[in-house]
C-alpha cells in the first residue's frame, strides 16, 4: 500500500526525470512499480480542484 507521501515522491520524481523526456506518467508508473490506478485516484484527490467563485460587478 502506497501512502501519500510516497505519491508526492513519485510526482516530484516523474516531473523532475521523466517530464523533461515526454515520458508518460503511465509509462514512469509501470517502470517505478507503482500502480497508475492508485496514482491517478490520489492525482485527482488531492490536485486541480476546482471551487466556484462570485463575480460581483464588471471590472473595466
Amino acid at each position: 500500500m502506497f501512502s501519500s507521501k510516497d505519491f508526492e515522491k513519485c510526482w516530484f520524481l516523474y516531473q523532475s526525470e521523466s517530464l523533461p523526456y515526454n515520458l508518460s506518467i503511465e509509462e514512469f508508473c509501470l517502470k517505478q512499480g507503482v500502480p497508475i490506478n492508485e496514482f491517478n485516484k490520489w492525482y485527482r484527490d488531492t490536485h486541480k480542484r476546482i471551487h466556484p467563485i462570485q463575480v460581483d460587478g464588471v471590472l473595466a
